[in-house]
């Protein structure tokens, strides 16, 4: 009996040590992520505004839209691009077919588009724009002229080079909006898809709400996604990494990993469609176009056939495209895929003349003339009276 008291009092006190013990690792591993929540939030904004494009003087950071265009600034690069750029009085791509500055406050007799987009928008690789030649389309247009009042018709690029949906409606919201746009353009290509929301530009005087917005942004989009209440121990990987390579889940790096794109296809899409309704609640008058990259234009099929440098396991691009269509359907928005209704250049010397090859794949000149004329071809056919989706109003009712 003594003997089995005192196994069972062993027993005992091991269980209560045990508990006690791992009560404590828990808290001990709570604390220690509160903690690396703190450090991994300080490394990932100097990381950021480390990376805010010192060199160049292109850009300039932006807290509310991440980044814009020197304002009054103009550059030619002739060498490579085969541009000449102007930017606004407003940070955006100036047209070059009518210099004319305008105002902020909308004239009563002028119709006003705002274009959103990628580098495909903005044109930096181009001498004029497509957004420029559309407002010269739609200006000698009869049709277009009697749809609008006799009104003159301006375009107004707000075309942003290495952006994504996520970017555009921050763009609108706090930059296109105030120019009261009666029509918005949004053009896109496949590859803006995948983009996040991102900070960029010369930084010479980050003010403290600068800095807490770019906190704020990087905590809820990137510090958030990682695992914080997975099982794995931070406390036994942090201790092993002193002696051998261990995973380590709750890193800067595994946040900044992040920081330019999103890590998987789902939410690419779910995160695109909706950046497009927030743009659609925005403003009811709003058309999503597909520019064609040149894949696209040669292969129509979304598959491996059309991006054969694609893995087949986990394909980067391969069935992108449909999956994104399928979405945005799914939720009421409208995409209008310009390649399709309109004929295809006849050859494929033709195609390639497009785009800027071998340089790049960003429309040359040619191409921006004929994307401007499938716009305007699309415009002339648009019933500026259309309704909004019965769905999609209430959708934006329950939003606001």
């Amino acid at each position: 009996m003594f003997f089995r008291r005192k196994i069972k009092a062993f027993l005992q006190n091991g269980a209560v040590f045990l508990v006690s013990l791992s009560i404590s690792f828990v808290a001990a591993e709570a604390g220690y992520r509160i903690y690396l929540y703190k450090v991994i939030t300080d490394q990932l904004v100097k990381s950021v505004e480390a990376h805010l494009n010192p060199a160049t003087g292109l850009w300039q950071f932006d807290a509310e839209i991440g980044l814009h265009y020197k304002p009054n600034s103009s550059w030619v690069d002739i060498a490579a691009s085969k541009d000449d750029v102007r930017i606004n009085q407003f940070g955006f791509v100036a047209n070059d077919l009518d210099p004319e500055p305008y105002t902020v406050a909308k004239p009563q007799g002028e119709y006003r588009i705002a274009v959103l987009g990628d580098s495909f928008t903005a044109g930096l690789q181009n001498y004029i724009r497509w957004p420029d030649f559309v407002q010269g389309h739609l200006n000698r247009s009869p049709q277009w002229r009697a749809r609008v009042g006799g009104k003159f018709t301006r375009v107004l690029n707000f075309g942003i080079a290495g952006t994504g949906f996520a970017q555009w409606a921050k763009v609108y919201q706090f930059r296109a909006r105030q120019f009261e746009p009666d029509l918005v353009l949004v053009s896109f290509v496949t590859y803006d898809i995948p983009r996040r929301f991102l900070y960029g530009g010369i930084v010479t005087d980050l003010r403290d709400s600068d800095h807490a917005a770019i906190s704020e942004f990087l905590k809820k989009h990137l510090l958030n996604e990682l695992p914080w209440f997975g099982l794995h121990s931070e406390i036994i990987a942090a201790v092993g990494n002193l002696f051998t390579t261990t995973d380590r889940r709750l890193t800067a790096a595994a946040a900044y990993q992040k920081y330019t794109s999103y890590a998987d296809r789902p939410t690419a899409i779910k995160e695109s469609v909706s950046a497009l309704e927030q743009i659609s609640c925005m403003n009811a008058n709003t058309i999503f176009l597909q520019d064609p990259l040149i894949d696209e234009m040669q292969v129509r099929e979304d598959t491996l056939k059309r991006y054969p440098y694609d893995n087949p396991a986990q394909p980067l691009w391969t069935g992108l495209e449909s999956e994104f269509l399928a979405a945005a359907t799914a939720h009421h928005l409208d995409i209008i895929q310009l390649l399709d209704r309109n004929p295809l250049p006849p050859d494929h010397s033709r195609m390639h003349a497009l785009y800027n090859e071998p340089i790049d794949t960003h429309h040359s000149d040619y191409g921006a003339l004929l994307y401007a004329r499938w716009v305007s071809r699309y415009l002339l056919s648009w019933s500026a009276s259309h309704s909004v989706e019965p769905v999609m109003a209430r959708f934006c009712a329950e939003q606001s």
